[in-house]
C-alpha cells in the first residue's frame, strides 16, 4: 500500500514539474519575472498572440536613459520606450533562473547575473536589459536597455 502511494506522489509530482505554465498558449502573452537588477516583469508576445498581432517583449521597470516605465521591442528590431502598465495579466509569473536559456512564444531568453537578453528566434533582434550602475534619488536600481 505504502509504494502505491509513493508512487502516487511521483507521478503527481512528474505531472507537476512537466505541465507548462498556464499561459503557455501561443494565441497569449507569457509573463515572465526576470531578476536582473532591477526586478521586473516582462510580456512576450509570440507571432500568434491576439491581443498584439506582431511578436513583440515589453518590460516594466525603471530606466537610466528615460522617464517612461516600459522597454518595448518587435521582433523587427523596433524599440521605443512607453507609459502603459502591464497589470497583472498572470499573477504568477514564469520566474526566469540565472544561467537558463528559455524558449518562450517563439523568442528565446537568456538571464544572467547582470542581464537579461530577449533575441527573436525567427529575425535575431531583440532587446538586452542590464542594470545601470547608477542609482536614482532613493537609492533605487534603473536598467540599462540596448535594442539590436
Amino acid at each position: 500500500m505504502r509504494n502505491i502511494a509513493l508512487a502516487s506522489l511521483g507521478i503527481a509530482t512528474a505531472a507537476l514539474v512537466f505541465t507548462p505554465p498556464a499561459n503557455a498558449d501561443p494565441m497569449y502573452p507569457q509573463m515572465v519575472r526576470i531578476l536582473t537588477p532591477p526586478e521586473m516583469v516582462c510580456e512576450i508576445h509570440g507571432p500568434n498572440d491576439v491581443n498584439r498581432g506582431t511578436p513583440s517583449v515589453d518590460c516594466q521597470g525603471r530606466f537610466a536613459t528615460s522617464p517612461m516605465d516600459q522597454a518595448w521591442v518587435k521582433d523587427t528590431g523596433e524599440f521605443t520606450y512607453l507609459n502603459a502598465n502591464l497589470g497583472l495579466v498572470n499573477a504568477h509569473p514564469l520566474v526566469l533562473v540565472m544561467g537558463q536559456t528559455y524558449h518562450i512564444q517563439s523568442w528565446t531568453v537568456v538571464q544572467s547575473a547582470g542581464s537579461a537578453t530577449f533575441t527573436s528566434d525567427v529575425t535575431g533582434h531583440g532587446m538586452t536589459i542590464s542594470v545601470d550602475p547608477t542609482k536614482g534619488p532613493q537609492g533605487q536600481e534603473k536598467a540599462d536597455v540596448r535594442a539590436f
